[in-house]
Order: structure tokens, then C-alpha cells, then sequence
């Protein structure tokens, strides 16, 4: 199987429904849900953190969190960090793209920051680059319109 890395702001996970066709949940452990696509290139981890996180009213509000996550993220060492607001159902979230390198390799990682009764949520997806799987540009996309 390949190596998949996974990252997440979050300690605990609420369960989505099977996020994206085809993809296979993994045993719950605690509540932190992970799916993998077939031959395990690609991963997305639900989670759901006991920290307080109020939902972004508006898409400013989106906005300035988005511009404040990139700071954070490029000061810990991410490359090629691009945030941006994105509209849910009932809210708006923060998207944030970047590059980790861990021994050398590469891995894309995208992660959907929401508010879910009052906490923060995050759903992230990574992949080592390089991966011709293809299913890359349907976690993406999962990730960047339909996750909430």
C-alpha cells in the first residue's frame, strides 16, 4: 500500500458519510474518520475538535481568518500555501492548500476549516505528489465545493 500522510488542526472527528464514491472508511477510532480511495494514494480525515470555533457569519469574516491561517501556516514551514473562503451550506469555511515535505517526499494536503455546533471542524485531504492515481482532482474537489 502507499504512503499517505495525513494532517489535521483538529484532535477528534465527527463521521461524514462516504465523502466520495468508491472510497473506503476506515474503523472509527474515537471519533476521527479517515477514507481512502481504492489503492490508497489518497486520504481524507474528518475531524471534529473540542476547541471553540463560532461559525464565519460572512464571507469578510471567512476572508480574514483565511488571511491569518496562510500566516500561520506559512510560518510553520508549508509551502505553497493558497487560502481562500469558500460558501456552505448555511456558512462560510476557510479552504487551505499546501505542500508538506516529510523525509524528502512531497505530499499536496488540502484542508476545509468549518464551525459545527460551535466547534471547529476540519476535513483534510492529502497526497504524495507525483501520484498518478487520479484520484487527486476528485478529492480536491470534493474538498474545495462539496465537503461541509
Amino acid at each position: 500500500m502507499r504512503y499517505v500522510l495525513i494532517l489535521s488542526a483538529a484532535l477528534l472527528s465527527s463521521a461524514l458519510a462516504q465523502p466520495i464514491p468508491g472510497w473506503s472508511a476506515s474503523a472509527k477510532i474515537g471519533s476521527t474518520q479517515t477514507f481512502t480511495a481504492p489503492g490508497g494514494a489518497c486520504a481524507i480525515r474528518d475531524s471534529l475538535s473540542l476547541r471553540s470555533f463560532r461559525p464565519f457569519s460572512n464571507q469578510n469574516d471567512a476572508e480574514s481568518f483565511a488571511k491569518t491561517l496562510q500566516t500561520g501556516l506559512l510560518a510553520q514551514g508549508f509551502r505553497n500555501v493558497v487560502t481562500q473562503a469558500v460558501s456552505r451550506p448555511d456558512q462560510w469555511g476557510v479552504l487551505a492548500s499546501y505542500t508538506y515535505v516529510q523525509k524528502g517526499q512531497p505530499y499536496s494536503i488540502s484542508q476545509v476549516y468549518l464551525s459545527q455546533a460551535g466547534r471547529l471542524r476540519t476535513l483534510t485531504g492529502s497526497t504524495r505528489q507525483g501520484e498518478r492515481d487520479g484520484c487527486a482532482p476528485k478529492m480536491q474537489e470534493f474538498l474545495k465545493f462539496a465537503a461541509y
